[in-house]
């Protein structure tokens, strides 16, 4: 008869490594466009004639702003067209002013 083999014992497994946990990853903010570049000299814009919208007395004491806010975008034949951004809070006073600039 055979001996018995003596048991072998395993030994411990060794621990697992600890691997750091990795930094949240930063947000992309994107740029804005910055549009066309420009090419060649610059300055800045100043109006050949300037008209001032005819405003009535009964108008001019009324409840609105003081200002409005538009863009002007210039078409392929050199015409304004007036785009109302803020409205003075008075339909009359923003029609005169986008005939004002259309002139």
């Amino acid at each position: 008869m055979k001996a018995p083999e003596p048991v072998k014992s395993k030994p411990d497994p060794a621990p697992a490594p600890v691997i750091p946990k990795a930094p949240d990853p930063v947000p992309v903010v994107k740029q804005p466009d910055p549009g066309p570049v420009q090419k060649g000299p610059t300055r800045d814009s100043e109006p050949a004639e300037e008209i001032k919208p005819e405003i009535p007395d009964e108008l001019k004491h009324g409840d609105f702003k003081s200002f409005v806010r538009v863009k002007v975008e210039i078409d392929e034949e050199g015409k304004p067209k007036p785009i109302l951004r803020t409205s003075s809070g008075n339909a009359e006073i923003d029609k005169r002013v986008l005939n004002a600039l259309r002139k």
